[in-house]
């Protein structure tokens, strides 16, 4: 799998400075929008002399300071290889069988631009916290659980990079100066196989047109009840869990969330497109975090 992934990476890094060129008025509405919304907040500007003279932060300034804080990377909605996006993240075809997931900026000044602009959306700036040690441990108990590859994306002088190397579970405090080696794209294997499958969301009415529904809907429900008996009783302190079992904490994206809703929400079903019976994979998992 190893020269696959290195391939798909490379592909990511230049579709990712395509869009780059394509977007350039997307980054330029990003600025406009951080300017105005800092225009009199003397917090983001800068002493110009020994004196207690002040001036706004100029473009040039904030596109760095936007670089550095992950932002300013756009995706056309419209781009050959855009396969769809949900409330919190975007799916990419890679080629050779690869998707790559990367989050959708929540940062306010990128979410006003993709209000302004339609046809973009702001790209892979969320950092995935603990996704590694949540997979590794679904992939410990159940066999059908989609294998992740993470990188991360930055900019470099010369552009948009991906890079590999990345570190996880580190803390959350944001001055660790590890933090910004966390993963904020990941590469799984693309469940359409070659036109092979459509690809849906675990749900009674997708479940209804496949012969195999039953033998489906007592798997999920199997794997449900387990997932369901590790989450953490609320107003439960770490000093009294124990070390039976995983647990579980439903936490899409970084928020709180219905343990139940967060649980069925991981789990796609593959349908056939030419008729015949269905796959059930554990493939979206940021919905949940899971740890010993």
């Amino acid at each position: 799998m190893e020269p696959v992934i290195h391939a798909a990476i490379a592909r990511l890094e230049a579709l990712l400075n395509e869009e780059r060129r394509e977007t350039a008025f997307a980054r330029e509405a990003e600025i406009d929008v951080f300017l105005e919304m800092v225009r009199t907040d003397e917090r983001y500007w800068q002493t110009t002399s020994k004196e207690t003279t002040r001036t706004p932060l100029k473009r040039d300034q904030v596109e760095r300071l936007l670089k550095e804080d992950g932002s300013m990377i756009y995706i056309r909605k419209d781009a050959p290889y855009f396969i769809s996006h949900g409330a919190h993240q975007a799916t990419l075809d890679l080629g050779g069988g690869i998707v790559a997931k990367g989050s959708i900026n929540g940062k306010n000044t990128a979410r006003a631009v993709a209000q302004q602009h339609s046809s973009v959306l702001p790209f892979g700036r969320f950092k995935f916290l603990y996704m590694k040690e949540t997979t590794d441990i679904l992939q410990e108990e159940f066999s059908n659980v989609l294998t992740p590859t993470f990188a991360r994306i930055l900019w470099s002088r010369d552009g948009i990079r991906v890079k590999e190397r990345c570190e996880h579970d580190i803390h959350r405090n944001s001055s660790h100066p590890e933090r910004d080696m966390l993963p904020t794209v990941y590469f799984t294997k693309d469940l359409r196989e070659d036109g092979t499958y459509t690809v849906h969301e675990y749900g009674e009415e997708v479940l209804d047109g496949l012969p195999n529904k039953l033998a489906l809907k007592g798997k999920f429900s199997t794997m449900r009840d387990q997932l369901f008996g590790w989450v953490i009783p609320s107003g439960t302190s770490y000093s009294e869990l124990s070390n039976d079992h995983p647990h579980l904490q439903a936490r899409p994206h970084g928020f709180d969330y219905d343990p139940e809703t967060a649980i069925q929400k991981m789990f796609l079903l593959q349908v056939p497109e030419k008729g015949g019976n269905g796959k059930l994979v554990l493939g979206d998992y940021d919905h949940v975090t899971l740890f010993r």
